[in-house]
């Protein structure tokens, strides 16, 4: 892991790891208002106590779950009021929602970020849910990442 370098990984597409990060401000730091879609992979809410929900979609489903857990494709304001109530893996800004054949956890290498770019992603965050030692940060731009390596040492 090279801590704090950005290293290309893909034509046009570096990442770095971010060495003990403040999560809040690097999500301030590289979200895009304008960009109306965040994708998040191997998300998950609620704990191991039944609690109520309603779960809307193909049915409209009303009951008691442990917890909810899969991928989510929620809108950028969404994103930035939750994301520290929910426990997610990837969270990814797009522009545009993906292929419904996306599955970002088995396409990999340039197929992956030749369909991320197609969707005009601006990153592509790892978390270690409910905090952590790192963060890795993948992203078109090189400055996007030295100004994000820049805050974490500051």
């Amino acid at each position: 892991m090279n801590i704090n370098k950005i290293s290309k990984i893909d034509e046009e597409i570096f990442e770095t790891v971010l060495d003990f990060p403040d999560e809040d401000k690097i999500i301030s730091l590289l979200i895009d208002r304008n960009l109306p879609l965040v994708l998040l992979i191997d998300f998950q809410v609620g704990n191991y106590s039944w609690q109520h929900f309603n779960i809307s979609g193909f049915e409209n489903i009303d009951g008691m779950c442990r917890s909810i857990s899969g991928d989510i494709l929620v809108s950028t304001d969404t994103f930035v009021s939750l994301h520290k109530k929910l426990s997610w893996m990837w969270a990814i800004q797009l522009e545009k929602e993906p292929p419904d054949y996306f599955d970002f956890n088995k396409i990999k290498g340039k197929q992956r970020y030749q369909i991320l770019k197609d969707c005009n992603f601006r990153f592509i965050m790892e978390s270690q849910p409910y905090g952590g030692d790192y963060v890795k940060v993948i992203t078109q731009s090189q400055q996007l990442l030295q100004q994000a390596i820049d805050d974490t040492k500051a």
